[in-house]
C-alpha cells in the first residue's frame, strides 16, 4: 500500500483535481474554434502518465470510503437486484466515459467547453452547476462519515478515558455527531483558504493511507469472519421493492461518478492508443471489487450490517476503535480535497458577474468559507438518512454529469448515424428518467 500510494501518487492526484477545477471552467470568451492542442484546452502537459500511474488514479478515484457504505444500500436492496444495478450503472458510465472522450478525441477541449460548443453557454453553465453540486455533495458525505465514526470511536474511548467520559456526561452517539461535524470546521475553513493543492499533498498521502487501511482491515475481517462462521443466522435478503432499487440506483451513480476525470486524465496519459483498453478493464474490475466486497459483507452480517462498515467491527475489540479513528481522519483530509474544484468554479462566475475587485483576499476566503459551512448544514441533515441522502447526490448531482451530458455532447458533435443518434438519445432519457425516477423513491 506504501509503495502505491507514496507522496509522488498523492502529488499527482492532487494535480487531477487542480486540473479539474481549471478544466471544468468555461465562459463566453473561451475559444473552441481555434487551433488550441488538447494540452492547452487543459493546461496539462500531455502524455507524461504511464499506465500503471493512470490505473492508480483511477482507483483513487473510484474506490475509498465509498466502500464502506455500500453494504448497508446493497443489504437493503436485496443481493440480486443490487448486485445487477450495480454492475449496469457501472457500465452505462463506462460507456459513457468512452462517448466523451471520442468527442474530446474529436474536437479537443475540456468537459465544460464540449458542453458550450454543443449545447451553447446554458449547456455549459449545466456541466458546471452539477460539478458544483456533486462536489459538494461529496464533501457533504465525506462530512458525515467523520462524525459517524468519530462519535462511536469517541464514546468508545470515553469508557477507556475518565475524563473524557465526564466531558461527555449523558450525550449519546446520535447526540455527539453534529457537534462532531460542526466542529470539522474549524480545520476545514481555514484549509480552505490555501490556493494551491500542492500545498495539501501531505494531508492527501496520510488520508490515501489510512482510508486504504481501513477497507484492508475489513476486508481481512470479512474473509475470517466467512471462513470461521459462514453467512449470517439471520439469511441474506433477495428481494426489493421499486422504491428501494431506485434509491440504490442513486446510490450507484453516486459510488462510479468519475468522468469528470476522464478527459484530464486521458490527455496525460502517454499512450493513447491503449487509453480505452486501460479505462475498461479498470472500471471493469472496480466493478467487480465493489460487488465482491459489499455482497460478501452482506452475506456476513445479513440485516444487521451498519450504515459504516466499521461500525460492524467486534465490539470488544479495540480494532473497531482504532479503524474507525483511521477511517475518520482519512475522510477529513478528503473533505478538503473534495470542495476544492467548486472554489475554481464559483470564483470564476463571481469574477465574470462582479468583477476582479469582488474577489479578493477576503471575498475569496468569505466565499470559500461559506461553501464549507453550506456543506456542514447538508451534513447535519443528510446524516440522519445517509442511504437516501447519497442517493439523492447521486440523482441530482451526478446522474446528469454522468450519462445526459456526454450522451448529449456525443449527440451534437460526434454521432453521424441513425443508430449512433438513437442510442445517444435513448441514454438522454434514460439518465432523465433516472433522476426523476430516483427522486420519486426517495421522496
Amino acid at each position: 500500500v506504501v509503495g502505491l500510494a507514496g507522496r509522488g501518487l498523492s502529488a499527482e492526484i492532487d494535480e487531477r483535481y487542480r486540473l479539474l477545477a481549471k478544466g471544468y471552467r468555461c465562459s463566453e470568451a473561451d475559444s473552441l474554434d481555434g487551433d488550441r492542442s488538447h494540452g492547452e484546452a487543459l493546461d496539462v502537459e500531455e502524455g507524461r502518465s504511464s499506465e500503471m500511474a493512470t490505473v492508480l488514479v483511477i482507483l483513487k478515484a473510484f474506490v475509498g470510503g465509498t466502500m464502506l457504505v455500500l453494504p448497508s444500500s446493497l443489504s437493503q436492496t436485496g443481493l440480486v437486484a443490487g448486485n445487477l444495478t450495480l454492475w449496469a450503472v457501472g457500465l452505462l458510465e463506462l460507456w459513457c466515459m468512452l462517448k466523451l472522450v471520442e468527442a474530446h478525441q474529436r474536437l479537443g477541449g475540456s468537459f465544460g467547453q464540449l458542453a458550450h460548443r454543443a449545447l451553447g453557454v446554458p449547456g455549459a453553465v449545466a456541466v458546471e452547476a452539477s460539478i458544483v453540486l456533486s462536489q459538494l455533495g461529496f464533501t457533504a458525505a465525506e462530512m458525515i462519515y467523520v462524525a459517524k465514526t468519530g462519535a462511536f470511536a469517541v464514546h468508545r474511548l470515553a469508557v477507556r478515558m475518565p475524563g473524557l467520559a465526564v466531558w461527555l456526561g449523558s450525550a449519546s452517539q446520535d447526540d455527539l455527531e453534529p457537534s462532531l461535524i460542526w466542529l470539522q470546521l474549524l480545520v476545514a475553513v481555514p484549509v480552505s483558504f490555501y490556493r494551491e493543492l500542492t500545498a495539501l499533498t501531505t494531508f492527501n498521502f496520510i488520508g490515501n493511507i489510512l482510508i486504504l487501511s481501513a477497507v484492508f482491515v475489513l476486508s481481512v475481517v470479512t474473509v475470517a469472519g466467512l471462513a470461521d462462521q459462514g453467512g449470517a443466522p439471520s439469511g441474506v435478503k433477495l428481494d426489493s421493492t421499486v422504491s428501494q432499487v431506485l434509491v440504490f440506483t442513486g446510490f450507484s451513480v453516486y459510488a462510479f461518478e468519475g468522468i469528470t476525470m476522464v478527459i484530464p486524465i486521458y490527455t496525460a496519459h502517454r499512450n493513447k492508443e491503449n487509453f480505452n483498453r486501460t479505462v475498461i478493464w479498470t472500471i471493469v474490475a472496480i466493478a467487480a471489487l465493489f460487488s465482491t466486497f459489499a455482497s460478501a459483507n452482506v452475506v456476513l452480517y445479513g440485516d444487521t450490517v451498519a450504515s459504516i462498515l466499521t461500525l460492524n467491527l467486534p465490539a470488544a475489540s479495540s480494532l473497531r476503535v482504532w479503524v474507525s479513528v483511521a477511517f475518520a481522519l482519512g475522510s477529513l483530509t478528503l473533505v478538503f480535497l473534495m470542495a476544492f474544484p467548486t472554489y475554481e468554479i464559483l470564483e470564476s462566475r463571481v469574477r465574470m458577474c462582479f468583477g476582479e475587485r469582488v474577489v479578493n483576499d477576503f471575498g475569496v476566503h468569505a466565499l470559500r468559507g461559506l461553501v464549507i459551512c453550506l456543506c456542514a448544514l447538508a451534513a447535519r441533515f443528510g446524516g440522519a438518512h445517509l442511504d437516501t441522502f447519497l442517493s439523492l447526490v447521486g440523482a441530482v448531482g451526478c446522474v446528469p454529469l454522468a450519462f445526459i451530458y456526454p450522451c448529449a455532447i456525443h449527440l451534437r458533435l460526434v454521432a453521424e448515424t441513425a443508430g449512433a443518434v438513437a442510442l445517444d438519445a435513448l441514454v438522454v432519457l434514460v439518465g432523465v428518467l433516472i433522476v426523476l425516477l430516483c427522486l420519486a423513491g426517495a421522496a
